[in-house]
């Protein structure tokens, strides 16, 4: 598995979770828990990427920010009528700019942790769906 988008990240998702999960026999419950199984495989896989998505998009804004900072140093910023001349004062500015760059990161990273609990809900569906699969062959076999 390469890189997704968030979209494709979706639509695989979509994919995983569209499972019949009713038996009428014993075969077609191992066929079932079989199915479970890979696609519970399938999802932790996803869920690895995405984190792994995560920690890539954090760490350019971690970056980004520590550019900020840099900009505004007190090595890297005019004292005095220039301050004024250019829009006040760079601590102001600064807070503005690692503002906005934290709204962008929210609004870039917030997708992903979406998709993250999306998939923790459907590994606890899918292990209970092999839970209940479980049981019926148990009790099949009694």
């Amino acid at each position: 598995m390469g890189s997704y988008t968030i979209e494709d990240y979706q639509n695989l998702i979509v994919e995983i979770a569209d499972i019949e999960i009713e038996a009428s026999s014993i075969a077609e419950s191992r066929q079932i828990l079989t199915e479970l199984k890979k696609r519970e495989e399938i999802l932790i896989e996803l869920r690895k990427m995405i984190s792994k998505d995560i920690r890539i998009v954090e760490s350019q804004y971690l970056n980004q920010h520590r550019k900020i900072i840099e900009k505004y140093s007190n090595k890297n910023s005019n004292r005095g009528l220039l301050n004024i001349f250019s829009g006040g004062e760079p601590r102001k500015k600064r807070t503005r700019e690692i503002k906005k760059l934290n709204k962008e990161k929210k609004a870039h990273l917030d997708p992903y942790y979406d998709l993250k609990y999306q998939i923790d809900h459907l590994l606890e569906q899918i292990k209970e769906a092999k839970s209940h699969q479980s049981e019926y062959l148990k009790n099949s076999f009694r």
